[in-house]
């Protein structure tokens, strides 16, 4: 897989940065310790924690949401998830992107993604 972080933006990098800091801050605040912030699901949390908290900004980020996207779920997603993910971001106006995941669905059922 490509570097996530070739995916982004510098100033979307930044942003995801500093919102990570952010959460982890708090997560420090209220006690976490050196071993508990070094563990890999507690990067996942952390990340989980960002996206819920800023799903409006980066929604409204088209290049952010993909970015995201393409580091977070194309390598995993299904082609029923791509078609899922279509049928939202039709409904929501994104009619590129909603095209591209129809196209991402043919191609991975035709194993060429």
């Amino acid at each position: 897989m490509a570097n996530p972080s070739s995916r982004f933006k510098a100033e979307h990098l930044d942003r995801l940065n500093l919102w990570y800091e952010e959460e982890l801050a708090a997560f420090k605040a209220k006690g976490a310790t050196d071993d508990f912030l070094t563990e890999p699901a507690f990067a996942d949390l952390v990340l989980a924690q960002v996206l819920k908290k800023h799903e409006d900004e980066i929604r409204a980020d088209k290049e952010l949401t993909e970015g995201l996207f393409m580091a977070l779920c194309f390598d995993k997603a299904t082609p029923a998830y791509f078609r899922k993910m279509a049928t939202e971001y039709r409904e929501q106006g994104y009619a590129e992107l909603a095209y591209n995941c129809g196209v991402c669905a043919d191609r991975r059922e035709r194993g060429e993604i």
